[in-house]
């Protein structure tokens, strides 16, 4: 049974970046849940739109890479990633993000409370510099400066969520900001949680051309 789904949505020009990625979350999941399962390739086309799929097991932990050339919108992704996942939890990475070395032993014993979502706190550097974030069904909304934190961000998709509740709410098919619109419609989904108090996932950004970023040009 596969309790964990780690979804990636990626792009075809990123794809050393994310090898990198893969490598480093094959390792730590190998330490926690079992064995490699020769991975399962596939391409795949969904309302005239062709992804290609790369899904790795590693015991009750599963990765899912979706890949294409930001023809799709990233919301579009992120709704398809959480369809095709087979994990009874999900949440979603981005190929230039990281977890840290005790997320998946840290998650794997969370998940066995059954609780709605499993929040923690971020690191987040953004052009060279850092800052703190974290995130909990307490918040109202996303904001700054509250708690001690630079950014507070009620759950999303870098926070771990029953797969089923996260299914139940479209992702609005937009190429930004589909995150916080997606979390403000979760949030009334979500009822229970077990929050972790340490840096569990690591965001990273570097300020590239927007049109560039985000496939606007398509």
């Amino acid at each position: 049974m596969i309790l964990l789904s780690i979804l990636i949505p990626t792009v075809k020009e990123r794809q050393e970046m994310l090898k990198a990625l893969l490598n480093r979350l094959g390792y730590l999941a190998s330490q926690i849940s079992g064995p490699f399962v020769v991975p399962d390739l596939g391409a795949m086309s969904i309302d005239g739109f062709i992804y290609n799929e790369m899904r790795l097991t590693f015991g009750e932990i599963e990765i899912i890479r979706l890949e294409d050339n930001k023809e799709a919108e990233i919301g579009r992704k992120r709704e398809l990633l959480y369809k095709i996942a087979s994990g009874k939890y999900s949440f979603q990475l981005d190929d230039d993000d990281d977890i840290s070395d005790e997320f998946f032993s840290i998650i794997m014993q969370a998940i066995e409370f059954d609780k709605d979502c499993i929040t923690y706190q971020e690191r987040v550097r953004i052009n060279g510099d850092q800052f703190t974030s974290d995130h909990s069904l307490q918040y109202d909304d996303w904001a700054e400066k509250i708690n001690g934190f630079d950014y507070v961000r009620t759950p999303f998709m870098k926070s771990v969520i029953k797969t089923k509740i996260a299914r139940s709410v479209p992702v609005p098919y937009l190429r930004f900001g589909e995150d916080h619109e997606w979390a403000k419609t979760l949030k009334t989904h979500l009822q229970t949680e077990i929050h972790i108090d340490k840096e569990l996932y690591y965001y990273q950004h570097t300020s590239t051309p927007f049109a560039e970023r985000y496939g606007i040009d398509r």
